[in-house]
């Protein structure tokens, strides 16, 4: 489609230094219809972008979906391993917040 616009857009250049002054209005008609066609082309880029953005989402939105049932039925299917390793974490993440983030007792 850009190269149609290039083409439409020299022929208007051509148009206007060979032309005399009583062309001017069919050289600035020409320009309008030039003008819409890149509007044209610009909204429907946005567009075409805009919908395939709104696929990214949703496939993210399942892939999100599906690692969250996967967790569920993980900790489901072992209950007990589950709460060991939460725990186990827990403990961790405030054993390096206490060593590094607390205060000094000197």
């Amino acid at each position: 489609m850009g190269e149609h616009l290039k083409h439409k857009f020299e022929h208007i250049q051509e148009r206007a230094t060979d032309c005399p002054s009583h062309l001017a209005s069919n050289i600035a008609a020409d320009v309008g219809r030039f003008g819409k066609e890149v509007k044209d082309a610009a909204v429907h880029s946005f567009d075409v972008t805009k919908e395939e953005l709104g696929d990214l989402y949703k496939q993210g939105e399942k892939k999100v979906g599906d690692a969250r049932r996967q967790m569920q039925g993980g900790i489901r299917a072992k209950p007990l391993q589950s709460v060991l390793i939460a725990t186990a974490v827990g403990l961790a993440v405030g054993f390096a917040f206490g060593m590094f983030g607390g205060k000094s007792n000197h």
